[in-house]
């Protein structure tokens, strides 16, 4: 191949290249994500152990459990915990299994008793603010009420519900 005709090949090449890459077209790619305010709650169980005599007549101390809550990162949030099934005139109380005797008790934010965790009034919930993948961890401290000597031998139970407000 000469020399001559070598050179027409390149050019002939190159000119294809160029015509190739000389009209062009675009448009753009969307991309969202639309991440929405959310929590979760998950709640444990608060078990006042087994109670003497004495701890019915004068009162049981106050046994911990937490309440687990995960929300969108910066999302407000606010905690509270009804009075149970078997609540009357507000006051919470547990039920016999096998009879229809009750316990009163109480739940509380603070381990002194002084500030009741409820969901009447939003002053009774807790308040936060969501901090994304990190669990926040809600203490609830119950109390057995004294002067309940009359209530017979058994297991007490109550369901209370926790919502979350967001």
């Amino acid at each position: 191949m000469t020399l001559l005709r070598r050179l027409l090949v390149a050019a002939t090449f190159a000119t294809c290249a160029l015509q190739a890459d000389a009209a062009t077209e675009t448009s753009t790619l969307i991309v969202q994500v639309q991440i929405n305010g959310t929590c979760a709650v998950n709640g444990n169980t608060l078990d006042f152990g087994q109670a003497t005599v004495e701890q019915a007549t004068f009162g049981f101390g106050r046994p911990q459990t937490t309440i687990k809550v995960a929300c969108t990162n910066g999302t407000p949030f606010q905690v509270g915990i009804d009075d149970g099934s078997n609540a009357q005139a507000g006051q919470r109380r547990m039920k016999n299994e096998s009879s229809e005797d009750y316990v009163n008790y109480e739940l509380f934010k603070n381990r002194v008793g002084s500030d009741r965790f409820g969901d009447a009034v939003a002053a009774e919930r807790v308040s936060g603010v969501g901090r994304g993948i990190h669990i926040l961890s809600i203490p609830v401290y119950g109390e057995l009420r004294g002067g309940q000597v009359g209530a017979p031998a058994g297991l007490y139970i109550d369901n209370a519900v926790i919502t979350v407000y967001f």
